[in-house]
Parts: structure tokens; sequence; C-alpha cells
């Protein structure tokens, strides 16, 4: 086997494992897996809503998902490991999950999008974009657009800092596909100018201000010196 139809077939596989891993731990509120190859084996990092549903009863829902890497996707000494997520809500794919769950159950999806980017704004993101793709509300496909706040769609940067989730409503007209589009709070762009008078502004209204000492009570003043002898007539 050459070098680019190994690396291809471990991208293949690592894809496989995700799709599995999405599908069997949708209760637990699945996020993503970060898979990392070291020189005692692979480390396969869950990241899950409700971590206690990863591992199960004194760990044996974990236990039968490394066997199940082990066997059916022939890893090499696997080790799986299940990390919370700190802000479910600034999370695309729990939020895209969230949007597809609401459809699924019968949820006007208008009603369903403004609600979850509200959500996401006040979880504290910079911009948010939902997009169903689907036959939705009528019997023609077509793609509905909902955004808030700052988002950006080309660049380096937002390859690097947007996160994006997806997710397939299974509809009674047909699938609906859902893709969810965070931009964070902490993403920088080089393009971005800040005025050092302003900054100076805001640090001096942000600055706490200084108790006033109280004011001493004035002396009051000596009466002038008597006139010396020779001034006198």
């Amino acid at each position: 086997m050459t070098v680019e139809k190994f690396f291809v077939s471990e991208k293949m596989k690592e894809l496989e494992v995700m799709r599995m891993l999405a599908r069997n731990l949708r209760r637990a509120g699945y996020s993503h897996t970060e898979i990392k190859r070291t020189p005692m084996g692979t480390r396969v990092i869950i990241y899950a809503m409700r971590p206690g549903l990863v591992i199960g009863r004194s760990g044996e829902s974990i236990k039968e998902l490394t066997e199940k890497l082990k066997t059916d996707f022939k890893i090499d000494n696997p080790q799986v490991e299940v990390k919370t997520i700190d802000n479910p809500d600034v999370d695309a794919q729990l939020q895209a999950a969230k949007v597809g769950g609401f459809l699924e159950r019968g949820y006007y999806f208008k009603k369903v999008a403004h609600r979850v980017l509200d959500s996401i704004m006040l979880a504290g993101a910079r911009g948010a974009e939902i997009r169903i793709s689907g036959k939705v509300p009528s019997a023609r496909a077509k793609d509905w657009i909902f955004k808030k706040g700052y988002i950006r769609h080309c660049g380096q940067v937002v390859k690097d800092s947007v996160l994006v989730g997806y997710y397939d409503a299974q509809l009674k007209p047909g699938v609906v596909g859902v893709r969810v589009r965070i931009m964070p709070q902490n993403v920088g762009f080089p393009d971005e100018v800040l005025i050092a008078e302003n900054i100076a502004a805001s640090a001096a209204a942000q600055k706490p201000a200084q108790p006033q000492q109280p004011q001493q009570p004035q002396q009051p003043q000596a009466a002038p010196a008597a006139a010396s002898a020779g001034e006198v007539q």
C-alpha cells in the first residue's frame, strides 16, 4: 500500500468511527470526537453534553465501545476518554441537533430557528446562522436562512474559528438538512481597527472612582505682627 492510500484509508476509518459515535450517542448529547495516535495506542476523545450516558453504569458502555473500536474498526489499543462540553449553547453540532429534534417533533421551523438563535446569542456568541434545507413548509424543497449578530463566510480565520454543525432531520415529507454556523466571542480578525482614544475612554469609564479624602478644617490665620518701633510715628 502506498503512502497516499494509507492516509486516505486512515481518514476514511476516522470518518466511519465518527459516524458510528454520532449515531449511537445521540441521546448523550454527542458533539464531536478527536482521534490522536500515540506510541502507546490511539486516544479517542469524545465530547458530549451528558458523559454519564457514554460511560454507562460501572463503565459498561465505554467498555463495549472500546471493544467495538478494536474489533470492528481495527484500531490498535483504543483508549476512550469522555469530556464534558463547558458551554453547550455555543456548540454548533449540539445546536444543529436541537433544531433537528424540534423539527422531528413537529414544531414550526421559523419559531424553532429564532428560539435557537436567541439562546446562542445569549450564551455569548458573536454571531450565528441557521440554514434549513428541505420540504418545509410546502411540498417543494427550499432553503431558509436565519441570521443574527455578526458572522463571516470566507477567509482563513473563518476556516479556523467558525464552528459548523450538521443534522439530518427525518420528517414525513423527506429528509431536511440543518446547518448551524457559530462565531465565538473571542474570534479576532486582522482587518479590525481599534482606535486608541476609544480604548482609553473605555478604560477610564471602567476604572473605579477613587474615594474622596475628607477635607481638613482650615486653621485661622494669625493676626499681623505689630509694626516695628521705627515705623510708629
